[in-house]
C-alpha cells in the first residue's frame, strides 16, 4: 500500500493544536474583529521558474522548455461588523507570464474576489476556546478566455468554502502565537466549458513569536484538490494539490508592520514547484470607534 506523503503533516499539526489548546490566554485567541475595527494587508507574491509538479507529484520542468513568471498583489480588508463577528474582503491584481519555443503569452488585471463572513460562535455559550467558523465566496472577476493561447487570471466559477479557526495567544511567552485551519471548498462547475474542477481540502498551521521589535512566523498551508471532471467524465490525472512552508520576518514600519520571505511548495500535482518570494504591509484601522470582542 502507498503510503499518502500527506500525512507527514498531520503529527505537527494535532501537536500545535495541543499546544494551541493549552495556551494560558484563550480570550486573545482566534482575532476576530470588535465592530468599527478591523485592519488593512497588502501582500506581493512572486513566483518565477521553470519547475512544476507533475501529475504523479514529481518534480519536473515545465513541458517545452516552459517559464512562468507570477506577480500577484492582493489587498484585504477586515472589519468588525458585530459583537464576535467580521467581515473580510480581498480583491487581487495579476501580472502572469507564461514563455515557451511556442510564444509568449502574458495577461494582467484583477483577479477573483473573495469575501469572508466569520463569526466566533463558542461567545454565545460563554464558553473561551478561541474558536471562529468563517464562510467564503469566490466571485469570478479575473480574465478566463477559451483561447488556450492566453494566460486566464481565474478558473472563471463560483467557489463557497468554510474554514474553522483555532488559534491562540501567550503575551508574556515571546509574544507568541499559534493558529490551525482546517475547511473544506466547494467548486462550481464552469457550466460554458462544461468543466467541474473538483471540490478541495483546506489546511493551514502557523507558529509565530516577536523579539523585541521583530517578529517571525513558520507556516505550512495545503490544498488537496479531489477528481476534476470535463464534460462529464472524471480525468483523475488532472487532480491539484500543493503543500507549501514559508517563513516570513516582520518589523516596525511606519503606522503599521512590513514582512519578507520565502514561500516554498514541498509537494503538489499539477501546479507550480518554484519558490516564490513575500512581501507585505499591515496596518490595524479604527473606523468607527470600537467594541468589545
Amino acid at each position: 500500500m502507498t503510503r499518502d506523503p500527506h500525512r507527514r503533516w498531520l503529527a505537527p499539526g494535532v501537536l500545535l493544536l495541543g499546544l494551541m489548546i493549552a495556551l494560558p490566554h484563550p480570550g486573545e485567541g482566534q482575532w476576530v474583529e470588535p465592530p468599527g475595527e478591523g485592519w488593512l494587508a497588502l501582500t506581493l507574491y512572486r513566483q518565477a521558474g521553470t519547475e512544476v509538479f507533475d501529475r504523479l507529484g514529481e518534480r519536473n520542468p515545465f513541458a517545452n522548455e516552459g517559464e512562468l513568471d507570477a506577480l500577484s498583489l492582493f489587498g484585504t480588508l477586515a472589519v468588525g461588523v458585530l459583537p464576535g463577528v467580521d467581515l473580510w474582503a480581498q480583491v487581487p491584481l495579476h501580472r502572469l507570464r507564461f514563455n515557451d519555443p511556442g510564444g509568449d503569452r502574458e495577461s494582467t488585471g484583477i483577479g477573483d474576489v473573495r469575501l469572508h463572513l466569520r463569526g466566533a460562535p463558542l461567545r454565545l455559550v460563554g464558553w473561551g476556546l478561541p474558536l471562529a467558523v468563517r464562510g467564503s465566496v469566490k466571485l469570478p472577476a479575473g480574465r478566463f478566455p477559451d483561447d488556450i493561447e492566453v494566460v486566464p487570471l481565474g478558473d472563471g466559477q463560483r467557489d463557497w468554502e468554510v474554514m474553522v479557526e483555532l488559534g491562540g495567544a501567550a503575551p508574556d511567552f515571546w509574544r507568541s502565537y499559534g493558529m490551525l485551519w482546517a475547511g473544506y471548498r466547494w467548486r462550481e462547475e464552469h457550466t460554458r466549458r462544461r468543466r467541474d474542477f473538483g471540490n478541495e481540502r483546506l489546511a493551514l498551521a502557523a507558529a509565530g513569536a516577536q523579539f523585541g521589535a521583530i517578529g517571525a512566523k513558520l507556516q505550512a498551508e495545503g490544498s488537496w484538490g479531489e477528481t476534476p471532471r470535463l464534460e462529464g467524465l472524471p480525468i483523475r490525472s488532472a487532480r491539484r494539490s500543493l503543500v507549501q512552508v514559508q517563513a516570513t520576518v516582520s518589523g516596525p514600519g511606519g503606522p503599521g508592520r512590513w514582512e519578507a520571505g520565502v514561500r516554498v511548495p514541498v509537494a503538489g500535482r499539477n501546479l507550480p514547484a518554484d519558490p516564490g518570494l513575500v512581501l507585505g504591509y499591515f496596518a490595524e484601522l479604527a473606523l468607527w470607534g470600537g467594541g468589545d470582542r
